[in-house]
């Protein structure tokens, strides 16, 4: 598979090292948006805990800027994934 960025873009063919969370666009190291996730879940009491390890937000270029014309940051993902 190869970045799809890369080959649209300057059409070269880049080995994907990762795919986008909301596209599924095959991205290279140099294409690919990393964010670490700290998500949570919900223990007795109503007690809202952080699960351990921290998980990976991987996205295109032009997903993270939606993302973040939107608002929508790793902050806000809390144990679910975000309204599609």
């Amino acid at each position: 598979m190869n970045c799809l960025d890369c080959l649209t873009g300057r059409h070269l063919t880049v080995p994907a090292v990762g795919v986008c969370v909301d596209c599924g666009a095959a991205l290279c190291l140099e294409h690919a948006h990393i964010e670490v996730v700290h998500r949570t879940r919900l223990v007795p009491l109503g007690r809202m805990v952080q699960v351990e390890p921290p998980a990976r937000l991987i996205t295109c270029p032009a997903c993270a800027a939606a993302r973040k014309a939107a608002g929508v940051t790793s902050a806000h993902q809390g144990g679910l994934p975000y309204d599609r």
